[in-house]
């Protein structure tokens, strides 16, 4: 791209779930007590000025060396991955947060008694099925026109592109889950049935042990524009904390799932920027989905990828969609009427593999390794023709612990360790990555300043750092290293 264009830098949070093993500490005492064991940093206080955050609750903060900002919200620790430019840092970054989280788990989990799961629902003992979504939130940073258009109560083309890719991309990025989730929700919008249901869903599971959702984010998606994230979510959220000068806001998207896998990962926000970049540049593929959120619930439900969902052109199924919208952006990037970073092509090459492997009849067995959901429905149908599981709790246990941190339970590590998962990023980028963030951003500046005047700082921000003798510095570009705005 030409020097001196709008950047659509991307960044990652995932709020890994703490699972108290003995009850003697809550899920959130746990959670408090990890951040507040990690020195790095420990001084320096996380800044609610400005922006304003929506709300304070109060949490631990730790800024490490490569730009994560890590806290306790609630029952999980969250890790806020900096600023990116480039896809494949996400994915080497929350790599690095996992193993990060792993080392800790090592050192905590006798005293602490708890496991720490990375996955997007929670679970109640007593019904299982049951329970809290925790999340994966992206950020892009988009010009304001744009963020105008695609939160807008009317519907418009770049609105329904960007809610269209991000219903049929779970096909490529969604955790997978095995069983049914029913979202806490459900107690008030039918709380005389409530428990009725999750009675009969255990039954169907006994019955159908094949029962299966591709995403695990989709059943709590329950509306389509709202501020919320953590009941009723939307589709569209409304969160507008811009980190940035008001030329630029920030997209806040929370519909997709944590991942394992790296390659789902990097075609998760590798392709998000893509779809962005072209919307900036008005060019889109006229095709979209009608019913956005039966459609969302419909595609997760459908694991073997044959149902069909109405659209303006008529009925196409996801898999078509996703191949319409790759060759269109293909042909436009090819015509030089598509203008992207260079690592587009990188991204391009393995989103047509991807699809390509999708579009095979035996798509589950060549992407095992690859999709997070495909490698977890692939493992499940093994243990199920191998009577391994008797039970929907038996499957339940399975589900959890692809995702569960702790080395000797987490099934997805064991399966990458026998060189079944597609690797992209190797040790040397993660090593570089553990102890600074990429060099091309704000988040480098704002690292190489604590690095170099910690013991001056007071508190800080993602683009504000105020140091103990009053003095503010603002890094308000998110693609520049440079001070935007000095206040003595």
């Amino acid at each position: 791209m030409k020097k001196g264009k709008f950047e659509v830098v991307a960044g990652l949070e995932t709020e890994y779930r703490i699972v108290s093993l003995n009850r003697k500490l809550s899920e959130d005492e746990i959670a408090r007590l990890i951040v507040k064991n990690i020195k790095e940093n420990s001084a320096i206080k996380w800044s609610y000025k400005y922006p304003i955050e929506l709300w304070n609750f109060n949490a631990e903060n730790r800024i490490l060396s490569n730009g994560s900002r890590v806290y306790n919200e609630l029952h999980a620790v969250e890790i806020s991955l900096p600023e990116t430019r480039n896809p494949l840092d996400i994915v080497a970054l929350d790599l690095v947060s996992d193993e990060f989280l792993k080392s800790i788990l090592s050192k905590f989990k006798k005293e602490f008694s708890f496991t720490i799961i990375k996955n997007n629902y929670g679970y109640s003992r007593e019904f299982g099925i049951y329970g809290h979504s925790n999340a994966c939130h992206e950020n892009y940073s988009i010009p304001q026109w744009l963020f105008k258009q695609i939160l807008s109560k009317k519907k418009n083309p770049f609105q329904q592109v960007w809610v269209t890719w991000l219903i049929c991309r779970i096909i490529i990025t969604g955790l997978g889950k095995v069983g049914f989730i029913l979202p806490f929700e459900a107690k008030f919008i039918d709380r005389n049935n409530f428990y009725r249901r999750i009675i009969l869903k255990q039954r169907q599971m006994e019955k159908d042990k094949f029962t299966f959702e591709i995403s695990q984010r989709a059943p709590f998606i329950l509306s389509w524009r709202s501020h919320e994230t953590m009941r009723f979510r939307p589709l569209l959220n409304l969160r507008d904390e811009p980190h940035a000068d008001p030329p630029i806001k920030r997209l806040h998207t929370i519909t997709g799932d944590s991942n394992r896998a790296q390659l789902a990962n990097y075609i998760k926000v590798g392709v998000s920027q893509i779809i962005l970049y072209a919307l900036m540049q008005r060019i889109f593929p006229n095709l979209y989905i009608f019913k956005p959120i039966n459609s969302f619930k419909n595609i997760s439900s459908d694991p073997k990828l044959k149902r069909v969902i109405n659209t303006n052109k008529g009925k196409y199924r996801c898999i078509e969609i996703m191949r319409h919208y790759f060759s269109f952006l293909v042909e436009e990037f090819k015509k030089g009427n598509l203008i992207l970073p260079d690592y587009s092509r990188d991204v391009f090459e393995w989103w047509d593999r991807i699809l390509t492997d999708l579009e095979s009849p035996n798509f589950v067995r060549k992407t095992f390794g690859k999709l997070d959901w495909t490698t977890k429905y692939y493992y499940y149908r093994e243990l199920i023709n191998s009577s391994k599981i008797n039970s929907w709790k038996d499957a339940l246990w399975i589900d959890i612990n692809y995702s569960n941190l702790d080395s000797e339970r987490d099934i997805y590590y064991k399966i990458f360790l026998n060189g079944s998962a597609v690797e992209l990023i190797n040790n040397n980028i993660k090593r570089l990555l553990k102890n600074s963030p990429p060099n091309n951003t704000r988040a480098s500046l704002r690292s190489e300043i604590i690095k170099q005047e910690r013991d001056r700082i007071e508190e800080i921000n993602w683009n504000y750092i105020k140091y103990k003798n009053g003095k503010e510095i603002y890094l308000n570009i998110p693609w520049s290293q440079s001070i935007t705005k000095e206040v003595k």
